[in-house]
């Protein structure tokens, strides 16, 4: 059972700017009765949080010493344990306590996500407080790909410190409450009385930033920034200069040397606050801080400094000469602004209201949110809005406790739980104890039976159904609602959602982002069309046909009511992935405008050409995960290799926006798009079983590169499926096990008459044979198409040959390297050359690509003498390619004597161990059977 819930607010730092923004928040917190204990994440950022925390007079709770910052950049695979090790942490810390709320300074980067997800799945509320100057961003949401965005965190509660930027992040389709409360660190502000006379000589405060933590610049550009500014104030002899370093500076001692370059007119703070120098300055000076903001709330002179970080130079120099021009004005300092516009619209773009209220708006927001945690919320006869998830897989606790943190909209949330065991009902009874959500048990039901059960049970005027492995933002089901209740003539009402993926975290995050042009959102990258996100009235819905693998809104097309005028489909604007409805509503949404209500009906389906064997094709082909140039050449490739007499047909599994619609139908080809959304294996999965299910005659699926994790778990989700198409085959990664089963497949598609066409020099119905022969007669007509897709075998080895013409280094990098992605040999040598541990894992690593390839090698090519060329020359440029780290290494003194007989020696175990590796690859030694190679000698070993 969940830990009883108490009467305390989290508060989590990172830094200790973001302990000097919460600290005045919690004090008004407790004067409204509220505990609040703070959580420090200074293990991982080390920026001072605890300390600050300690001088504030608060308490701090801390996740176990272990995450730390430098383990997380370590290694890729020292990160991945982190994040898991890490998660697991902080559930534990929600088991242990229980706050009514969590308040962030911070809300994008790993730690904060974890803590927001981990905050949803135990019905915490959260909320993020600014904890800085940030500019409003000039791009839409649909420019900035996958950068993640301050705010953008899926918190119930903003709170910012001015309108201008509130309305920014409106306009971004920020989810959840956004709160104008000011910046309660300048509350001090209003307490500071400045009574200096501006006389020389003048005295300049010049913040510095931490540019080399942040990874903006390194140390010894950062040095040379702040030398070169203090030499250009220190040109006036009337000018002083106290330089105040962050208070996260990572080597203080070095500025503090300056005054001996550049004599007592410079000053170097490395402790205290800005605002205590406040009184004591004529002008403050920053490349960019909230230090600039607090000195124009007091009247202060300022420059900001933010042109130092320009790249293009001509830019540079002209805003260096302006810095110039009013550093030795005459009006100097009493009149200088600089980089600012005028002081007023800097104000109204970055101040707070200096009014000494700025902590106590955020503490009563906060206070209001906490209150939402302790209400009961009863669940109404008629609700609004009917969430329906459909539990298959993932975390359905994440995803209802999300749309229950909705309180703009009454609702109710069904789950329909077709696990054996009853996994979802005990979840749920653990983790919610809410009268809105109900469980309805369909042990082993189908997908479309699950939906029957559960639309036919929802109450809701409106029925929003959602995925399980969703998370809906604040917002995201009154929206739907909205849509619909404005436009009385749309039947469906669709989402889209972003995919986000920090630290190996994949969280598909349902975001609703107004004023979002249809075009420009086709174009965008980081954002796709939610098919299992969408909203519909309940009384136009008939049952779901049995025969319906995956109920999405394409089904309403078939099955609501009165079609004869066409589907009136809302698009709630934010960023867009078109999938199955095909490029009828691609074209309606390119040329519409926001929000979107068209009409449409079901595209035409394309012609099929008559054949002698009346209209079945020979041959299905399912591309997965290739993007568009590449199905188009693929198609393209196929269409020159396949019978005269014969037709194929071509389905689509990708993730890929601009697939849809851009694969079209010719007389030759029979097209069934079967577009699904691609960022998740599973999903994948989903699209490949209806794809094989769809085809009529023997299939050969090629795979895009990366598509699949692993092989033998993909080939266990599609077996059933692979059986009673009759045959598959797959180009780029085999991931078929055991030899009758390959024969099989192959004989058939033998009798299919293919074969005929495609081998070359083959006799024996080996699938191993067809699959390389295949990829053979392919690398020779069309190389662009595998420019991304991995080819394998004799295929590859032709491939590499043409292209290392065009570049010579693609031979090493493809052959050693390229099929055991990340570990590539390019990337490790680009990293740090005392990483001996990273060395460590690449040589246990490149022996086994050697063996894969020798597999590979020795199959395919069917004179033994050619064969064993080839394997002295990879093991050449293997052993070349071990001597050129191993050298670079050397030279940086991180190996110790023996290191490289050492590397030889680990050569030698791998290829010594061929035989053991062959053996244990009852497919591969089944080939070596079929094929009649006979033994071959490898490293002294018969194999």
């Amino acid at each position: 059972m969940a830990a009883p819930r108490e009467e305390w607010l989290l508060f989590v730092c990172n830094n200790e700017n973001q302990v000097k923004v919460l600290a005045p928040v919690a004090r008004e917190l407790a004067l409204l009765g509220r505990e609040v204990r703070f959580l420090s994440f200074d293990q991982f950022y080390n920026q001072g949080a605890t300390a600050e925390i300690v001088a504030e007079g608060f308490s701090y709770l801390e996740l176990p010493s272990r995450f730390c910052k430098g383990r997380y950049y370590s290694h890729p695979l020292d990160r991945s344990s982190f994040v898991i090790e890490a998660a697991a942490a902080i559930e534990q810390f929600f088991k242990q306590y229980r706050p009514v709320a969590v308040v962030l300074g911070h809300d994008i980067e790993l730690l904060e996500q974890l803590l927001i997800r981990a905050a949803e799945r135990n019905g915490v509320r959260t909320a993020r407080i600014q904890d800085g100057i940030q500019a409003p961003v000039p791009h839409a949401a649909e420019e900035v790909s996958h950068r993640r965005l301050p705010f953008e965190g899926g918190c119930e509660m903003n709170l910012v410190w001015t309108t201008a930027l509130a309305e920014n992040l409106r306009e971004r389709g920020i989810a959840g409450e956004i709160v104008v409360c000011g910046n309660p660190r300048i509350d001090r502000l209003a307490k500071i009385k400045r009574t200096r006379q501006t006389t020389a000589p003048y005295r300049v405060l010049l913040a510095a930033q931490c540019w080399a933590r942040h990874l903006t610049m390194s140390f010894a550009q950062e040095l040379a920034l702040y030398e070169r500014l203090i030499r250009k104030f220190l040109t006036r002899d009337d000018v002083e200069v106290i330089l105040k370093l962050h208070p996260t500076q990572q080597y203080p001692e070095v500025y503090q040397t300056l005054p001996d370059a550049f004599g007592p007119r410079l000053t170097v703070v490395t402790e205290g606050d800005s605002l205590e120098l406040m009184s004591e300055v004529d002008l403050v000076a920053a490349v960019t801080s909230t230090v600039t903001v607090e000195a124009a709330l007091l009247n202060l002179p300022v420059m900001r400094l933010y042109y130092v970080l320009e790249h293009d130079g001509e830019r540079f120099l002209e805003q260096d000469r302006l810095f110039d021009q009013a550093l030795h004005s005459t009006h100097f300092p009493r009149q200088t602004n600089f980089g600012i516009g005028t002081k007023e619209s800097f104000l109204d773009t970055f101040g707070s209201p200096l009014d000494g209220r700025c902590a106590r708006r955020a503490a009563e927001a906060i206070d209001r949110l906490a209150n939402r945690s302790q209400q009961l919320y009863h669940l109404e006869p008629r609700p609004k809005v009917s969430v329906l998830l459909l539990y298959r897989e993932g975390d359905v606790v994440a995803a209802v406790r999300s749309v229950l943190r909705e309180t703009d909209v009454t609702l109710e949330v069904v789950v329909v739980d077709t696990s054996q065991n009853g996994l979802v009902s005990r979840r749920l009874a653990d983790a919610v104890s809410d009268r809105r959500v109900r469980v309805l048990p369909l042990p082993g039901a189908t997908t479309a039976q699950a939906f029957n059960l559960g639309a036919g049970e929802c109450r809701g005027e409106v029925i929003a159904r959602l995925a399980e492995n969703c998370i809906a933002l604040p917002g995201w089901s009154a929206a739907l609602y909205r849509q619909l209740t404005k436009n009385p003539v749309a039947e469906v009402a669709l989402s889209w959602f972003r995919v986000r993926d920090k630290g190996g975290l994949t969280f598909q995050t349902h975001q609703i982002a107004p004023n979002q042009k249809p075009k420009a959102l086709l174009e965008a990258e980081n954002a796709v069309l939610a098919l299992q996100a969408y909203a519909f009235r309940r009384k136009q819905i008939e049952q779901l046909p049995e025969h319906e693998a995956n109920p999405d809104p394409l089904f309403l097309v078939r099955r609501i009511k009165n079609l004869d005028d066409g589907l009136r489909i809302t698009i709630v604007p934010a960023p867009l992935f078109l999938s199955a409805f095909d490029s009828a509503l691609y074209d309606a949404l390119v040329q519409g405008q926001t929000p979107v209500v068209m009409s449409f009906s079901q595209p035409a389906q394309p012609q099929v050409k008559p054949t002698k064997r009346g209209g079945k094709p020979l041959l299905s082909v399912i591309s997965l995960g290739l993007l568009e140039s590449e199905v188009a050449a693929f198609r393209g490739a196929l269409d020159q290799q396949t019978l005269s007499d014969s037709e194929w047909e071509l389905a689509v599994v990708s993730g890929q926006r601009s697939d849809l619609g851009q694969v079209h139908a010719h007389d030759a080809i029979r097209v069934r798009r079967g577009i699904y959304i691609g960022h998740r294996y599973e999903q994948l999965c989903i699209g490949l079983r209806e794809a094989i299910q769809q085809t009529t005659a023997p299939a050969v699926l090629v795979l895009g590169p990366g598509v699949l994790p692993t092989p033998g778990l993909f080939a266990a989700h599609v077996d059933a499926y692979i059986k009673s198409s009759g045959s598959t085959i797959m180009l780029g990664q085999v991931a078929l096990g055991g030899a009758a089963e390959a024969d099989t497949l192959t004989r058939a598609i033998w009798r299919a008459g293919f074969l005929s066409k495609a081998s070359v020099d083959v006799t024996d119905t080996s699938l191993d044979w067809l699959h390389f022969s295949f990829n053979r007669t392919l690398a020779e007509t069309d190389s662009s198409l595998f420019d991304r897709t991995f080819l394998t075998g004799w295929g590859l080895s032709r491939w590499v040959e043409r292209r290392s013409k065009e570049r010579a280094e693609i031979r090493r990098v493809s052959i050693l390297a390229r099929l055991m992605r990340p570990y590539t040999l390019a990337s490790f040598f680009k990293d740090e050359v005392d990483k001996a541990k990273d060395l460590v894992r690449l040589i246990n690593l490149e022996p086994a690509l050697m063996r894969e390839l020798l597999d590979m090698t020795a199959i395919t090519c069917a004179n033994l003498d050619d064969w064993q060329e080839r394997v002295a020359a990879d093991s050449a440029d293997f052993q070349g390619a071990l001597s050129e780290i191993s050298r670079i290494l050397g030279e940086a003194g991180s190996l110790q004597n023996g290191g490289l007989r050492a590397l030889e020696e680990t050569l030698g175990d791998a290829l010594g161990s061929l035989a053991d590796h062959l053996k244990r690859r009852e497919l591969v030694r089944s080939y070596l059977k079929v094929a009649d190679i006979g033994q071959a000698t490898v490293g002294g070993q018969v194999v």
